[in-house]
């Protein structure tokens, strides 16, 4: 794994054991209906700085006669996304974003998006839909009425469109305190 922290990590032989399960799931799932969608993650959580495992070497899943990974109309990636998350750490605690330059907590938002696309690139799966599942930030009353929640949302939301992700809500802004919300 290019990726430090892969080192050492649960899921082992460069996630192979995890995809390992992955594979015999999606396997199963396509001996029963070829065409039922799919989405597949990335073992660990679904971070987008470890797509590379998301790979026909990893997934040599067949159905139909010919296909396969590669050429699978009904399958789609999944990732997860809470950043920033490092410092600052703002999706994952409640430091705010207004003491930062913008460049400083926009990087690591760009830098998952910069994974997608590396990926996409080196995959050869430009066309395959990749969509978060789940991202959001730790979510209270006062910062869901903030302007950093606002300049939070606006440009990760941009990226998303710009860049060809899409998102599902994970949860709604609630007004206590509920963790990694949108």
């Amino acid at each position: 794994c290019p990726n430090s922290k892969c080192a050492g990590t649960q899921w082992g032989d460069d996630g192979r054991d995890a995809m390992g399960v992955i594979n015999a799931a999606v396997q199963a799932i396509r001996d029963e209906d070829p065409d039922r969608p799919v989405l597949i993650g990335p073992p660990g959580h679904n971070d987008a700085e470890h797509l590379q495992f998301v790979s026909r070497d990893r997934l040599p899943y067949t159905f139909g006669g010919s296909g396969s990974f590669d050429n699978d109309p009904n399958m789609g990636v999944a990732i997860h996304f809470y950043e920033p998350r490092e410092q600052p750490n703002w999706a994952m605690w409640v430091q705010e974003l207004k003491w930062t330059e913008d460049s400083v907590w926009q990087a690591p938002i760009k830098a998952q998006i910069d994974y997608v696309n590396a990926w996409r690139t080196e995959s050869s799966h430009a066309l395959l839909p990749i969509v978060t599942t789940e991202w959001g930030c730790w979510m209270d009353e006062e910062r869901s009425k903030s302007d950093d929640l606002r300049r939070w949302l606006d440009y990760t939301m941009g990226l998303f469109a710009t860049n060809d992700v899409g998102s599902m809500w994970y949860v709604g802004v609630m007004s206590n305190k509920y963790a990694f919300t949108i």
